[in-house]
């Protein structure tokens, strides 16, 4: 289950951050050695994890509490959710759709940027 979470990581932070694998995996790596990552990890989606990664530095600045919350929620829908299908490993599924949730993704955080 590692692997397949690393993996699915390292494709979200390149496909829709433009991470290589290496800052991919420095991060990833990063997270493993905090202890109360490691327990709690398996808990949730890939795409929980990398959705604050996602948001820029100035829109997160701007954003405390729930407003922070709301926008990494919406984030992880965008990444998770093709339609009416949930994929919480979106890189195992060869019909997903990266430039779309790219889209997606964009379109939440222009509406954030404003």
């Amino acid at each position: 289950m590692l692997e397949e979470f690393v993996v699915s990581m390292r494709k979200i932070l390149g496909e829709l951050a433009g991470w290589s694998p290496q800052r991919a995996d420095q991060r990833i790596d990063r997270w493993l050695q905090n202890s109360g990552f490691r327990a709690w990890f398996l808990h949730e989606s890939p795409a929980y994890f990398a959705a604050c990664e996602l948001i820029p530095e100035r829109i997160a600045k701007r954003l405390v509490g729930p407003g922070r919350v709301e926008l990494r929620a919406r984030i992880i829908r965008a990444i998770e959710l093709d339609g009416e299908d949930h994929d919480g490993f979106p890189d195992q599924d060869p019909t997903y759709d990266w430039e779309e949730a790219r889209g997606r993704v964009a379109e939440i955080l222009r509406e954030y940027d404003r």
